[in-house]
């Protein structure tokens, strides 16, 4: 049985669906990788374990990490925007990126906002490329989102699950139809949402999917180049899932080529 825990991220220019499969059987060893990077930086950086790192706000310096003297006066801790980096650098190269000891792997998609329709476009198509990389494994797959569009994800996971057409590479099917309705007959039960808050795996996916977002924005922030967090995404090449689009040969992210 695999697990994929998926997240997304989004700006005016782009939507990205990211999703880490972990194999049950690899699940404990997983947890404690992520779990003892948090350790580090609760004794480095005075960081609490139960404190969320979300990528956005490590990276820009948001939220509670935001520095002294803008948004609110009350705040939990000062960390330093050169530590910013260094520890998204860290979470994304150090930890994140060497999971493939683990077997893990990462599929990805990004749709340009101005095609239309962007969110679910790259849902199905995370959730369709989940359904072939298991199917492929002869195995099964539980999915976990996380929290805030419970009702938008469930309803197009169970469209997905009763009708699914799906167009052929070659123009048509063996049937001579364009399409052919695969159904995600391999992804069982309806899917989990866990706040991400309390979650360190929908913490390390959101990671993922900010880093592409930032590879794919056209002019990216300040401090964005300045601590290379637009290129981020290439710390994750040893656990990237290429068959998922054959056409993104450096990348392997669905959408990102058309």
């Amino acid at each position: 049985m695999y697990i994929a825990y998926l997240d997304e991220s989004h700006d005016k220019n782009h939507y990205v669906v990211s999703a880490l499969i972990i194999h049950e059987s690899q699940w404990n060893q997983v947890f404690d990788a992520l779990k003892e990077f948090r350790k580090y930086l609760k004794e480095k950086y005075k960081i609490p374990l139960s404190r969320e790192l979300h990528a956005r706000e490590l990276a820009a310096g948001r939220g509670w990490l935001r520095p002294y003297g803008k948004g609110s006066k009350t705040r939990h801790l000062d960390v330093h925007k050169r530590d910013r980096a260094r520890i998204f650098k860290l979470f994304t190269r150090g930890v994140i990126g060497k999971l493939d000891r683990y077997g893990v792997k990462t599929i990805n998609a990004c749709y340009k906002m101005s095609l239309g329709n962007a969110e679910e476009k790259a849902i199905e198509a995370v959730l369709n490329r989940l359904n072939r990389f298991v199917k492929e494994k002869n195995d099964h797959m539980l999915v976990v989102f996380d929290k805030g569009l419970e009702t938008f994800h469930r309803k197009l996971y169970r469209k997905l699950r009763i009708y699914n057409p799906i167009p052929s590479k070659y123009g048509m099917w063996e049937d001579g139809r364009a399409t052919k309705n695969i159904t995600l007959d391999k992804i069982i039960a309806d899917p989990f949402f866990h706040d991400s808050s309390h979650d360190y795996f929908i913490q390390a996916v959101d990671f993922i999917a900010f880093s592409l977002l930032k590879l794919e924005d056209p002019t990216p922030p300040k401090w964005a180049i300045k601590g290379k967090i637009n290129k981020a995404f290439d710390h994750f090449k040893k656990i990237i899932e290429y068959e998922a689009c054959k056409k993104d040969k450096i990348y392997g992210v669905v959408g990102r080529c058309d």
